[in-house]
């Protein structure tokens, strides 16, 4: 008779991983079994800007619904100051951003409150989400290198950003021990990096690139035939016009370390088979 296994799934889920540069690079823990890329349609974008939005993708991710149905279209809110701010005269302000931080004013990032539908979280027991975009509460690490880098420049924003990386690191291997069906940990390294040193620090990119791929590899290690990896980004990174700063491809990037034939053709895909392999299954 077989025996009925329960399968677990782990999501890396790793903010700006550029599918071309994980190639190129050839990182092997990045590149698993079966890999791709899926192309983000324009749902995906800014409002003004004509790139991808990281919290529309992931809110869209966890819930398996297009933006217009999650209601999430933006990182943060002022609340009572968003319809000052959005005036066309205000908007365009340079310095606006560091103004409000100086007089000790900052936004509330969204999370699970502003979610009009159910997530992954929600569905599959037990679970685990940590520093997930549009679902956890904010933290104060979700705030410091922006704070960084509008307050004290591109090196401190960098150090921020390699510090933030190595708590969340720290807290995803001790939940990997935890009880759990499903698993999530959200990285930002590789966005932030790729925004400040696509063109002026590529030796600074590399060394991030090589250490998520290392975090993947620690990861793998610490699994089992039992558990699914996936590993994921909300889009990509590329040279901006300005050829000096990144900008956000519009691509995301995903892999598995098991071999399949599903692919994935929009973010939102991913919802409904990871519920499938959560459930129990026979071998």
């Amino acid at each position: 008779m077989d025996e009925e296994i329960l399968v677990k799934v782990c999501i890396l889920a790793i903010d700006g991983l550029e599918y071309n540069l994980a190639v190129q690079w050839n990182l092997k823990n990045l590149l698993q079994t079966t890999y791709g890329k899926i192309e983000l349609t324009p749902e995906y974008y800014h409002e003004i800007e004509n790139v991808p939005i990281t919290p529309k993708v992931w809110a869209s991710f966890i819930t398996g619904k297009k933006p217009s149905v999650h209601g999430i279209n933006k990182f943060w809110t002022y609340g009572k100051l968003e319809k000052i701010r959005n005036l066309p005269l205000i908007r365009n302000l340079k310095g606006k951003r560091k103004l409000l931080w100086r007089i000790g004013i900052k936004p509330r990032i969204l999370d699970r409150q502003d979610l009009k539908t159910k997530t992954i979280f929600d569905i599959v027991k037990p679970s685990i989400a940590l520093d997930v975009p549009t679902y956890n509460l904010p933290t104060e690490t979700q705030f410091a290198f922006r704070k960084a880098i509008t307050l004290h420049g591109i090196e401190a924003f960098i150090k921020c950003a390699w510090e933030t990386f190595e708590k969340r690191r720290q807290t995803f291997l001790e939940k990997l021990d935890s009880n759990w069906k499903l698993l999530m940990a959200y990285f930002s390294l590789l966005d932030a990096l790729g925004h400040v040193c696509i063109k002026k620090k590529p030796e600074e990119l590399l060394k991030a690139y090589k250490t998520i791929d290392k975090l993947a590899e620690e990861t793998k290690n610490r699994l089992n035939e039992q558990h699914i990896c996936l590993i994921v980004s909300d889009h990509g990174m590329k040279l901006s016009e300005d050829g000096i700063s990144g900008t956000h491809s519009n691509h995301a990037f995903w892999s598995l370390n098991i071999e399949t034939d599903w692919k994935p053709k929009d973010i939102t895909d991913f919802h409904p088979k990871i519920i499938k392999w959560t459930e129990n299954r026979k071998t």
